[in-house]
């Protein structure tokens, strides 16, 4: 009876033995939920000012309160394929002024522009390959206290928003010079947003509109408007790979540009992702890039990329 006793001992034993090693097994598996969207990596910024997506998918972007950073100086940063982050540049907003947009060019170079402080307005260009080698080009037009974006034309010319001057401006660093390609006194306070896509350049201004403006002969360029006055908050704009212009609508989600130019649906959900050890819900973004197959997206604090995006976000 006893040796009885000590045999059902040890069988219970051994199955509690067994039940908590199961247990411990399954909370050291991570829970996989596929509803969340994989993503490629999760980077965090201070306050970011403008970003620009090389055609090798790195990211390059203006921090105004970068971490590692006293007051008084904004940062240039890298962030490669897979997230790692680096340092290119720092400036003294005090000396040179604010960092206010950035664009790459055909050849592995960054164009950033600072606005006026205790000298004039200026370009800065970053070449990559020769260590981070700067080159400044100082804007002709005066006066000349605030400007801002600049995006790549696609020809080695890059266009920039002449804020102060009301005016979109080509630039030709081959040639050092600049010239007028429209006035903007039909636009309100200011430009919101501008792209590029195949020389036709797209602007969101502050009063929610969409205009569109091409090269009609040489020099010459007019304005069109695609979209009037809208009620929601447009903010930002985006070309995918198969063409389709893609639009932010503030807390709304992404739309679509129709051929009428009206909007229809095209991501409207928010996002919930996923990354290495983290997982983040209702993400709303405020600006997005499509590269090929890869987007990305920026919220009020990250920058996150989700690669071959179709097919997590349409599954």
């Amino acid at each position: 009876m006893m040796k009885k006793v000590n045999y059902l001992i040890i069988i219970l034993i051994l199955t509690i033995i067994t039940a908590c090693s199961s247990s411990d097994s399954e909370q050291d598996t991570p829970l996989i939920d596929d509803r969340l969207i994989p993503v490629d990596y999760i980077r965090s910024f201070g306050s970011l000012i403008d970003f620009t997506v090389t055609p090798s998918g790195e990211v390059f972007y203006l921090d105004q309160m970068p971490s590692n950073s006293r007051p008084g100086f904004m940062s240039l940063l890298r962030v490669g394929n897979s997230g790692e982050e680096s340092e290119i540049d720092k400036i003294n907003t005090v000396r040179v002024g604010d960092f206010e947009g950035i664009t790459h060019s055909n050849n592995n170079e960054i164009l950033c522009t600072t606005d006026y402080n205790l000298s004039n307005s200026k370009i800065h260009t970053y070449n990559l390959e020769n260590n981070n080698n700067k080159s400044i080009y100082e804007i002709v037009a005066k006066p000349h206290e605030f400007f801002s974006l600049i995006r790549n034309y696609g020809d080695d010319t890059f266009i920039f928003d002449d804020r102060d001057n009301a005016a979109l401006r080509r630039y030709f660093p081959k040639e050092n010079r600049e010239t007028l390609i429209t006035k903007t006194e039909s636009f309100p306070t200011y430009i919101k947003e501008m792209i590029v896509h195949n020389k036709i350049i797209y602007v969101i201004d502050n009063d929610n509109s969409l205009k569109k403006i091409e090269d009609n002969n040489g020099d010459k360029f007019t304005v069109s408007t695609l979209i009037q006055n809208h009620p929601e908050d447009l903010n930002s704009i985006t070309v995918d790979e198969e063409g389709n212009i893609l639009l932010v609508l503030t807390g709304k989600g992404i739309y679509k540009l129709n051929s009428d130019n009206s909007l229809e649906e095209y991501y409207t959900k928010p996002f919930d992702i996923s990354s290495v050890g983290l997982s983040s819900f209702n993400i709303r973004p405020s600006k997005i890039h499509v590269l090929n197959s890869d987007l990305y997206l920026l919220t009020r604090g990250d920058i996150i990329k989700i690669s071959d995006y179709k097919s997590k976000l349409f599954k």
